[in-house]
């Protein structure tokens, strides 16, 4: 599995450092004739490539963390059991603890 991810990230980086490289040689071709400029844009510079990769390495992340620890993964996240601190004091207003 760790593979697999290695592999992934490593293929993700090159293809972003290749696009970026093709847009540098591309700005020099751009300065002569400006209508070049469009064809050799990076695909970096679109938000919506930089919103979509983030958002599937989160999601991906979360799940690869429920893959390896499994279910007890989301205490991470929610602590329900207020972390360890709230059982020492009997308060009958845990959950504002937990929420805060």
């Amino acid at each position: 599995m760790t593979r697999g991810i290695v592999i992934t990230v490593v293929s993700i980086f090159f293809y972003i450092l290749r696009s970026n490289i093709v847009g540098l040689v591309g700005d020099l071709f751009a300065t002569a004739v400006p209508a070049f400029h469009q064809t050799f844009r990076p695909v970096s510079t679109d938000l919506f490539f930089n919103l979509v990769l983030a958002g599937s390495f989160v999601i991906f992340s979360i799940g690869y963390g429920f893959y390896q620890h499994g279910f007890r993964y989301i205490e991470k996240y929610i602590p329900y059991k207020g972390l360890g601190i709230v059982s020492s004091f009997k308060n009958p207003f845990k959950i504002f603890d937990i929420i805060i």
